[in-house]
């Protein structure tokens, strides 16, 4: 079955999964961290991303773009909209999804504030992404 997040060309299931670029967006633009690192053992140097992602010289223990599925993410990414400035025009573009959706919750909030889907996809976070890539 196909929802209101499926666009044309594109299966549910991706969808409703949040792609290595949105990561990155999300990562780099809106909470302003650094881009993941790995930490060489033979210079002990952390590369900003490791020059060969499987070299045997820098530890396969790298940090990764944070999941976003977290309330911990939830907070950092709403923190950072109203930061900027963007919360409204956020809660607006939110406004819409869920209307066009036409959810089982009821409460706009609950919908929302929600760190992941019921298929344990990310869901705030995802609608940050796609909010944010709107305003490109």
């Amino acid at each position: 079955m196909l929802t209101a997040w499926t666009w044309s060309g594109e299966s549910e299931e991706s969808a409703m999964n949040l792609t290595e670029d949105q990561r990155k967006m999300l990562t780099e633009k809106l909470l302003e961290e650094e881009p993941p690192y790995y930490k060489c053992v033979a210079t002990n140097e952390q590369r900003h991303p490791c020059p060969a992602r499987t070299c045997w010289s820098c530890e396969h223990q790298r940090s990764d773009y944070r999941t976003f599925s977290t309330y911990q993410d939830l907070g950092d990414c709403m923190e950072k909209l109203v930061e900027k400035g963007l919360w409204e025009a956020f809660e607006s573009f939110c406004t819409k999804r869920w209307v066009s959706e036409k959810s089982g919750i009821r409460n706009f909030n609950v919908w929302l504030f929600r760190p992941t889907d019921e298929s344990g996809n990310p869901h705030f976070c995802r609608l940050c992404a796609e909010f944010l890539e709107g305003l490109k």
